[in-house]
C-alpha cells in the first residue's frame, strides 16, 4: 500500500531534520575520553543505531592521538580524519548501503575501537516543540488506546535525548508511570527499541516521531532499518527546528 501523503511529508520533513545531523556532525552525545587514551566513538554511535543509508553521513569521536591519522570504516566503507591537538577527530563515510547488521571501526595505530549492532537505514531526526514532545502515553485515538498504539509498534530503533510534552519525557511515565493501565519506562540516551505488550518504554516517546516512524518502516515492507532521535523543547520558536526554506519569516507568525 503506497504511504499517505501526511505520512510522506511528515517523513520527509524529519528525515531532512536528520540529513542535517548526518552532514553537519552535529555533536548529540558527549565526547569524555581523554587526549591520548584510546580511541572512543561520540556516545551517540552505540549498539543500536541507525545511520542514514544514501548519504555521505560524518562520524566522529575522541581519544586519539593528537595530530595522527584515524582510519575509520563502516562495513567496508572508509574514511580517514587527522586528529586535533586534543584528540577529537571527525571524518565523512562514503554512501552507505542499507542493512540490519553493520559495524564500525577506528584506529590511528596505537589504539582500536570496534562498534557492533549498528544499522544503515533511513534515520529520522524530531526536533520541535511541545507538540513534537507529546508523549505516545499522551495520544488520542477514537480506534486504539494509547497502550494498543504502543503494543503494535514496528520494531524501530529510537534515541531519547530530550522531550517534553503531554504525557512525554523520559523515565517512570505520569501519574506513578500509569498509562491507561500499563505501567512504562522510557530509556534515555540509549538507543532501544519497542519492548510491546509486555515492555512498553515507550510510553514516554514522541508520539509523532515514534508513529511516523512506524509508518514508514511498515511502508518499506520492513527490509529496510528505521530509526528516530528524540530531541524536543516546549516554548521555543518553531524556526530552528524548521529546514530552511520550508517556514515564513519570524515577523509573519504574529
Amino acid at each position: 500500500m503506497a504511504a499517505s501523503r501526511p505520512l510522506l511529508a511528515t517523513a520527509m520533513l524529519l528525515q531532512a531534520q536528520a540529513l542535517l545531523f548526518a552532514r553537519s556532525g552535529y555533536v548529540a552525545g558527549t565526547i569524555v575520553q581523554p587526549v591520548g587514551k584510546g580511541l572512543a566513538f561520540d556516545s551517540v554511535f552505540a549498539p543500536g543505531m541507525v545511520l542514514q543509508r544514501g548519504e555521505r553521513t560524518k562520524i566522529w569521536g575522541s581519544g586519539a592521538v593528537p595530530k595522527t591519522a584515524v582510519h575509520v570504516a563502516v562495513n567496508g566503507m572508509a574514511c580517514v580524519s587527522v586528529s586535533t591537538s586534543v584528540g577529537d577527530w571527525m571524518c565523512t563515510l562514503p554512501t552507505l548501503q542499507a542493512t540490519e547488521n553493520a559495524s564500525a571501526q577506528a584506529t590511528d595505530g596505537h589504539s582500536t575501537v570496534t562498534l557492533h549492532g549498528l544499522a544503515i537505514g533511513e534515520l529520522l531526526l524530531c526536533g520541535g516543540q511541545s507538540n513534537m514532545g507529546y508523549g505516545m502515553c499522551g495520544a488520542l485515538s477514537a480506534t486504539q488506546t494509547p497502550a494498543g498504539a504502543m503494543a503494535t509498534l514496528a520494531p524501530v530503533r529510537f534515541l531519547f535525548v530530550h522531550g517534553s510534552g503531554p504525557g512525554g519525557g523520559a523515565g517512570m511515565g505520569p501519574s506513578g508511570s500509569d498509562c491507561n493501565g500499563v505501567r512504562y519506562t522510557t530509556p534515555n540516551n540509549t538507543w532501544f527499541m519497542p519492548g510491546g505488550l509486555g515492555n512498553n518504554n515507550t510510553g514516554g516517546a514522541s508520539a509523532i516521531c515514534m508513529l511516523t516512524a512506524s509508518r514508514l518502516w511498515k511502508h518499506l515492507n520492513g527490509r529496510v532499518p528505521v530509526g528516530a532521535i528524540e530531541s524536543c523543547q516546549s516554548a521555543t520558536n518553531v524556526q530552528p527546528w524548521t529546514p530552511a526554506g520550508t517556514g515564513r519569516p519570524a515577523s509573519e507568525d504574529g
